[in-house]
């Protein structure tokens, strides 16, 4: 998904983030040349890097992500002769956006989806869905005191009304035996169809989607309640997924009643050609 500029706002483009380390030798460097790197070998992970995609520095030996840049260059092997290009030939040039006075810790970022630690601490992912870099964002800027929190007061009110009680059959607690049937009918199917409950949408706002479809790239809503308050919030989310492009399925009461029939025919129109679902 590609986000467009909003004015007032800066939004994040491209389809991914990525992840470059440093040392507490090295961290300095990557500010002053405004340029990241790592071992040629590691190249290849970086392929689908493009200008305009966000990158974030992380310190692996202080445990700290220090800096959000945006990349301006595409990845390439420099032949420089100085020592730091020898050791870390494939670069990105890239332009400072933060340098976070207060790096945000291991310890912030272990709640936040899609981050993978090894055993002995060390961060192991090279790139990020956009969602999970604006959760690292919020943690950056002090929205959010750590990952997984919910700063948004109309989404934690909400949480806090509806827990999550239901269990699906694919592990996921649900809010309601609606979402349970949803969830219940895509782990089902054959092959099953693969999907995240309560998604964070990649967007400056705080805002969830009810189930994401990596597949496709699209999310599925359902719109269960008819209060001014749940309208409110639901007229709210229409105009995200509106503004920046998101594609979405919205289900009803009565598209629930009869998954079988309705269900396959909303989630063909953004899945791949050729997709069959039995």
């Amino acid at each position: 998904m590609t986000l467009p500029k909003v004015a007032g706002e800066r939004v994040i483009p491209g389809t991914r983030g990525w992840v470059f380390f440093c040392n507490n030798t090295t961290q300095e460097e990557n500010f002053r040349r405004n340029l990241v790197g790592t071992l040629a070998k590691y190249l290849p992970r970086f392929n689908d890097l493009r200008p305009g995609d966000p990158v974030l520095l992380y310190n692996y030996e202080a445990a700290l992500l220090v800096g959000h840049f945006t990349a301006t260059s595409e990845p390439r092997i420099a032949e420089g002769p100085d020592p730091w290009s020898q050791r870390y030939p494939a670069q990105v040039s890239v332009r400072l956006e933060a340098r976070f006075p207060q790096p945000v810790s291991r310890t912030q970022l272990e709640g936040i989806q899609d981050l993978v630690f090894d055993g002995r601490g060390y961060l192991m992912n090279f790139s990020l869905p956009l969602e999970a870099v604006q959760e690292i964002l919020d943690v950056a800027t002090g929205r959010k005191g750590k990952g997984g929190e919910i700063a948004n007061p109309v989404e934690k009110g909400f949480r806090q009304k509806f827990p999550a009680k239901f269990l699906t059959s694919d592990g996921h607690w649900v809010r309601s035996k609606a979402e349970l049937l949803i969830d219940n009918w895509l782990y089902t199917r054959r092959p099953p169809i693969a999907h995240a409950y309560e998604r964070r949408l990649p967007v400056p706002e705080e805002a969830y989607a009810d189930f994401y479809i990596p597949i496709g790239d699209f999310y599925v809503e359902y719109w269960g309640l008819e209060t001014p308050e749940y309208s409110e919030r639901q007229k709210r989310k229409r105009a995200l997924f509106r503004r920046y492009g998101l594609k979405v399925i919205e289900l009803e009461e009565r598209d629930v009643t009869e998954l079988d029939d309705r269900l396959p025919e909303k989630l063909l129109q953004h899945l791949p050609g050729g997709y069959r679902i039995q």
